[in-house]
């Protein structure tokens, strides 16, 4: 648990590192932008230079903090509701027939994905069963088999996997 937060951590640093270049980056040419136009329409009568560059800076800095508070505001009410809908779907994978629940479990505590043997040697379903309910849960579009050498790997649809499955 530990090592998902510290990737938690390490994810928000990276994206927010990433947000505050854009954002410097477009203060920088709005700026630059505003300073050439400045300096084009006012010629060499105005004698702002030094004031407008601070106002410039000014400007660029509060517009990054700015960026960076709405960012982290933004970001932690999107893992809320992210949180809540991963319980509204794992509410609901309660209600599926237990040997697919079964599954679905052993599947979503892994990464999403596991061999078909891997299935049958750990949720103590015979081959038949898992197959079978395998079967029914492609049916149903809730994983999708891929052939891997004399098994087949279990992998469930993306949709769920971005939701259950804690990465």
């Amino acid at each position: 648990m530990e090592e998902k937060v510290s990737l938690d951590i390490d994810c928000f640093w990276k994206r927010l590192i990433g947000v505050t270049v854009i954002l410097t980056v477009f203060i920088g040419l709005v700026s630059g932008g505003f300073l050439a136009v400045h300096s084009f329409v006012t010629g060499p009568y105005c004698n702002c230079g030094s004031s407008l560059l601070l106002t410039v800076i000014a400007m660029s800095v509060t517009g990054v903090i700015v960026g960076i508070s709405i960012y982290y505001y933004l970001s932690g009410s999107f893992q809320a509701q992210r949180q809540d809908i991963r319980e509204k779907a794992l509410k609901t994978v309660r209600f599926l027939p237990k040997e697919q629940r079964k599954i679905m479990d052993y599947l979503i505590d892994g990464s999403g994905e596991a061999l078909q043997k891997d299935i049958v040697e750990e949720t103590d379903l015979g081959k038949v069963k898992v197959s079978r309910t395998l079967k029914k849960m492609e049916k149903r579009g809730l994983v999708e088999r891929e052939e891997n050498g004399m098994s087949k790997r279990v992998v469930v649809i993306d949709d769920f996997k971005d939701v259950l499955v804690e990465q």
